[in-house]
């Protein structure tokens, strides 16, 4: 009896304080939410997805937009070589990034995709250990959609 009692207790608990964030949403609303933001990333013949997570004004009338995607799919769009500094007298590492391409998808009816929008961007920073990777397109329009952050 007393577990029944905690499983209702829960459940209220649960109805009164989750309920806000499990409000159903229309379709229109969740592909905007979670689908529209997704993008297909390429690098040097890898490909993977990505999220749109920043498109803001960056104080200018100019947006900057940020995807988030994995290390392992932009990863061959840098490269790491040593050469020698005849300056410091000793071979140094230099990196070269690669341009990466961010395809945008453009959809009819809410969710039957017409094509996409291929755009240059920028490896802005890398983890190999975390497998991550922050790109900037080399757009200055607004995204459409970004993902919704948890605060």
């Amino acid at each position: 009896m007393k577990r029944v009692f905690t499983i209702i207790v829960l459940w209220v608990v649960m109805l009164l304080f989750c309920a806000p964030s499990f409000a159903a949403l229309t379709g229109e609303q969740a592909h905007e939410k979670y689908i529209y933001p997704i993008v297909r990333v390429s690098a040097n013949g890898e490909v993977g997805s990505g999220s749109i997570i920043y498109s803001k004004l960056n104080g200018t009338d100019k947006y900057s937009t940020y995807i988030l995607t994995n290390y392992h799919v932009i990863g061959d769009a840098i490269s790491i070589s040593e050469e020698w500094d005849s300056d410091l007298q000793k071979n140094i590492k230099k990196e070269k990034r690669a341009i990466v391409y961010v395809e945008i998808f453009k959809y009819r009816d809410v969710s039957t995709p017409i094509g996409t929008l291929r755009v240059e961007a920028d490896v802005v920073i890398y983890n190999r250990t975390e497998d991550m990777a922050l790109l900037k397109l080399r757009t200055e329009d607004k995204a459409q959609y970004t993902a919704n952050l948890p605060p």
